[in-house]
């Protein structure tokens, strides 16, 4: 005896629809165990762009452009990140001067306020 209800192509497209979403998520959790466990590996492949080009490309001219445009930009990157960091020391060193400043005011102004009284 069969169940009409389970034999439907309705049927049919639900179970696919539940194994798709039960492959989508295998895939969502796999991907961020990998983003996990390989986190550290970044800094290992800074080879791997210039090695790609010359795989498909061939030229040697084009994986050293490549390889030093690569180095240019990250030098220019470490260089700005230094500049706004001797900014940010210079700002933060006025406001220490400024902050000392105003105490030494305050102070006065107290003294000046207790002699009065």
């Amino acid at each position: 005896m069969k169940i009409k209800a389970f034999s439907s192509p309705l049927s049919c497209i639900l179970k696919c629809i539940g194994f798709l979403l039960t492959v989508i998520n295998k895939k969502i959790i796999l991907a961020v165990a990998f983003v996990a466990f390989l986190n550290g590996c970044i800094q290992n492949t800074a080879m791997l762009g210039p090695a790609y080009t010359f795989s498909t490309s061939g030229s040697v001219l084009q994986t050293g452009l490549s390889y030093g445009s690569n180095k240019v930009y990250t030098k220019y990157k470490e260089e700005k990140n230094d500049k706004e960091l001797q900014e940010t020391m210079k700002s933060e060193k006025r406001n220490h001067e400024l902050k000392n400043l105003l105490k030494a005011q305050i102070t006065k102004t107290r003294k000046k306020l207790k002699i009065i009284n």
